[in-house]
């Protein structure tokens, strides 16, 4: 579901940065670069995962997506949450699953730039869970935090 995602890609960066540093293969990392990797293995152990048990999809009468992006130098993120609204006008809403990618260094890039990718992995995010979760979903929305565009949009 991707719950892990916000450690996971700090730990996903530790290479990139590596290679950014210009260390051959057989070289010691920086000192820096060696205390950011401890402290990220450390905190493997302090790592807790809670996964619901279940969606009642039944018991709800409407359903709306909720997709959201944010992007930074680091990388580009997206994560879904279903709302579900039973017959008295209760909500429930539950995290669906949620994607990162660490950003190429392949040159310099721009936040306006990396907001877009945000936005289109978003998009592919929304459209696999419509896909798969069978169900009627009344509204879909996307939402980024890019002060270029909207914040809103749905689809």
């Amino acid at each position: 579901m991707g719950l892990q995602t916000p450690y996971t890609h700090q730990g996903r960066n530790i290479p990139q940065k590596v290679n950014q540093s210009g260390v051959d293969w057989d070289d010691h990392v920086t000192q820096e670069l060696e205390k950011t990797w401890k402290q990220w293995s450390s905190q493997l152990a302090q790592l807790q995962v809670e996964i619901p048990l279940y969606l009642d999809a039944a018991a709800a009468s409407v359903y709306e997506l909720h997709t959201f992006s944010d992007a930074s130098l680091d990388g580009i993120g997206a994560c879904s949450y279903l709302r579900a609204v039973d017959e008295q006008g209760k909500a429930f809403t539950n995290l669906m699953p949620a994607k990162s990618r660490v950003m190429l260094s392949k040159g310099p890039t721009t936040v306006p730039r990396l907001e877009l990718q945000g936005s289109l992995l978003a998009i592919q995010l929304s459209s696999t869970l419509v896909k798969e979760l069978h169900l009627d979903i009344a509204q879909k929305y996307l939402w980024c935090d890019s002060k270029k565009a909207s914040n809103s949009w749905p689809i």
